[in-house]
């Protein structure tokens, strides 16, 4: 029964290493709080990443598609695959974000001057406040 991997109990330490990264957190802080609402990614925009600035688009008033950093209104709390659907998505209206994430990284400024969101940019913790 030994040579069955099925049937083996390994002791910790011991046997295959499963390493996996953990996703993204867009959120930076929750201790000011802030808005998040579920809407739909409008089906051929592609893959919307954590973090990545979007904006209302589409027929109606829930629809989501990407922007620039410098146009966006909200921002994708979770990652979804629109490729060829309309997709689910939770979105970031207002709050403190981490602008280390990888759709934002480098964007700090740029959100800065987003009269839209009329934020404020931390750079010693790269947070954005909005």
């Amino acid at each position: 029964m030994a040579e069955l991997e099925g049937n083996v109990l390994r002791p910790p330490g011991f046997g295959p290493t499963v390493t996996f990264d953990p996703p993204e957190e867009l959120l930076a802080s929750t201790g000011h709080g802030y808005v998040q609402k579920g809407g739909t990614v409008v089906a051929g925009q592609g893959i919307i990443r954590v973090g990545e600035p979007i904006i209302r688009g589409g027929t109606g008033n829930k629809y989501w598609v990407k922007s620039t950093p410098g146009a966006c209104t909200a921002f994708a709390r979770n990652a979804v695959d629109a490729t060829s659907e309309n997709k689910l998505i939770n979105v970031v209206l207002s709050g403190t974000i981490n602008v280390n994430t990888q759709a934002l990284t480098g964007q700090g400024a740029t959100l800065a001057g987003n009269a839209l969101l009329n934020g404020k940019y931390v750079a010693g913790f790269d947070y954005f406040i909005f």
